[in-house]
């Protein structure tokens, strides 16, 4: 699972420049637990390449060719912003019959409803069903 802290505004949580929707219930949780921000976290296969507008860049620096699987590994920017400013290296599921190419610049989305967030003093899931 890619794992990152993140910051939150009253839409979601911070990535870059990019703000990753967070369910409500996830986020008055963390404020009723005076969470000064969120872990974020979600699967390699959680998440789809979308125009610049729609996704937060990710800089593509491996792809690996599995048959029908392909995966991208690759750095986030997470801005000066970020708990932890910087870079974070994540790995995205990509379609193995048209990969990126090392070096490209894509830009990734989270899938609706397939983040997961916890809070980052306790480690503990908060907001939505476990899956």
């Amino acid at each position: 699972m890619n794992i990152v802290n993140v910051t939150l505004s009253e839409d979601g949580a911070h990535v870059g420049d990019y703000t990753v929707p967070i369910p409500r219930d996830a986020r008055a949780e963390l404020a009723r637990q005076e969470a000064k921000g969120a872990t974020l976290g979600f699967r390699p296969e959680s998440v789809e390449i979308v125009s610049k507008e729609e996704g937060f860049p990710f800089e593509v620096t491996v792809v690996e060719e599995l048959g029908s699987d392909a995966y991208a590994y690759g750095n986030v920017h997470l801005g000066p912003d970020s708990t932890v400013p910087g870079e974070k290296l994540f790995i995205a599921r990509v379609d193995a019959r048209w990969p990126p190419s090392k070096g490209e610049t894509i830009y990734l989305r989270i899938r609706e409803s397939e983040e997961h967030v916890f809070n980052p003093g306790t480690g503990e899931r908060v907001g939505g069903a476990v899956s």
